[in-house]
């Protein structure tokens, strides 16, 4: 249940001249437009903008999909002289969690575990929040920020230093901070579009975007590659990832504004929606993308619950296996693949009996289920990192593939 007192600010930001906004749905592509305003891109690419407004407009810099299924977060600068970070749920409600004239403006992602990672642009505290948004602290650092992601790989998170135009990893648990690669060509103004970043689940890299250019960073230090550079794109914004197609959906804040989609395999890019010339389409968040989240106590002893909701699949059949390793796929059925690693741990989970339970079955009425991995009392185990993803059939066909998700027992 929410925080009650989120519940009175939303009340209260209704009172300032917030109203519900439409309704979204799975498939749905939420854009924040630093025009400013929402929109919503509906499957057959209807365009529609999300009726949130004050006087004066907030800025909205970023959207994210969180695990609720029914939750969009975005953070935003400009309201009532402020910046904060709130969300809307899928009826239309909106709810701010926080809206001062001493934040920072935000970058929001979202670990594994169902955690919400706020990065400041510019530097300072790099905060995780649980699910009724308590805070804490994982690290303070004096890099001038301006883009972060969550690397599935290792929990970690990675940011881009606009001072030294390098991307620095920092350790989830520890805080510690480390260089990943260096010499990025030049980024834009601070007060632009933030440097997009996402998890490249084909390679197991991480996508870094502005300006003209897509790269791909690697793991090893040092390392990244040029993916695409050049036109369609301009003024290339925070990206998502689309799991069902396989597609990076990249926003475009200038002309020509739209957003794009990009195949991380071919690098071919199509059309997913124009915008009106106006429009600043900055950043991107598939609605209801992230099916699958951790849940639990998940240290030695402890136990890992596996939320499943995948709204579109009521009643279907579903699998979870997890691994210990991520990528480069099992195939599946056309160009879909599972990024997990057909190892021990893998066949096991499919065996779905003695530590792991409902790893398998189907669907309830709301398209959801709850897996369990029971952890052994092992403290050797600490620090060890899992993946997990899931699979629904309806009939014989797969249908639903989730994100692979990270999982670090503590």
């Amino acid at each position: 249940m929410r925080d009650p007192r989120l519940a009175i600010a939303m009340i209260a930001c209704c009172a300032m001249g917030w109203t519900a906004s439409a309704q979204f749905t799975a498939g749905d592509v939420i854009v924040a437009d630093i025009g400013p305003g929402l929109w919503r891109i509906e499957p057959n690419t209807t365009l529609s903008s999300i009726p949130i407004r004050v006087s004066p407009p907030f800025v909205p810099h970023d959207v994210a999909a969180h695990p609720t299924q029914t939750d969009v977060m975005f953070t935003f600068s400009g309201f009532a002289g402020g910046n904060g970070f709130g969300w809307i749920d899928a009826p239309g409600s909106t709810y701010i969690a926080r809206s001062s004239s001493s934040n920072p403006r935000w970058i929001v992602d979202v670990t594994g575990h169902g955690q919400t990672v706020l990065a400041p642009i510019g530097g300072g505290v790099v905060e995780s929040l649980d699910a009724i948004r308590t805070s804490t602290t994982i690290a303070t650092v004096p890099e001038d920020i301006r883009g972060a992601a969550v690397d599935v790989l290792t929990g970690d998170i990675l940011v881009v230093d606009g001072a030294t135009r390098s991307v620095v990893r920092i350790d989830y648990a520890t805080g510690a901070r480390s260089r990943v690669a260096g010499g990025l060509p030049s980024l834009p103004s601070v007060n632009g579009p933030i440097v997009g970043m996402h998890f490249d689940p084909t390679t197991s890299a991480m996508f870094v975007c502005y300006a003209s250019g897509i790269y791909r960073v690697g793991q090893a230090a040092g390392s990244y590659t040029t993916l695409l550079r050049g036109a369609p794109f301009t003024a290339i914004g925070n990206p998502d990832y689309e799991p069902q197609s396989g597609i990076l959906l990249v926003p475009n804040a200038a002309t020509p504004a739209a957003v794009f989609g990009v195949d991380p395999r071919t690098a071919t890019v199509t059309t997913v929606r124009a915008f009106p010339p106006t429009a600043l389409p900055a950043a991107v968040a598939a609605s209801a993308s992230r099916q699958l989240a951790a849940r639990g106590t998940i240290i030695p002893g402890g136990a890992i619950g596996l939320d499943l909701t995948v709204l579109t699949d009521p009643g279907a059949t579903y699998v979870i296996a997890l691994s210990f390793g991520h990528g480069p796929g099992i195939p599946i059925g056309g160009s879909r693949r599972v990024y997990l690693v057909p190892d021990g741990l893998f066949r096991l989970s499919l065996l779905n009996a003695g530590l792991f339970a409902n790893l398998q079955g189907v669907l309830d009425a709301s398209g959801r289920a709850l897996g369990t991995v029971q952890i052994p009392a092992l403290p050797g185990l600490r620090g060890v990192r899992l993946f997990a993803a899931a699979v629904t059939i309806v009939g014989a066909t797969p249908s639903t593939v989730t994100e692979t998700i990270g999982i670090t027992i503590r």
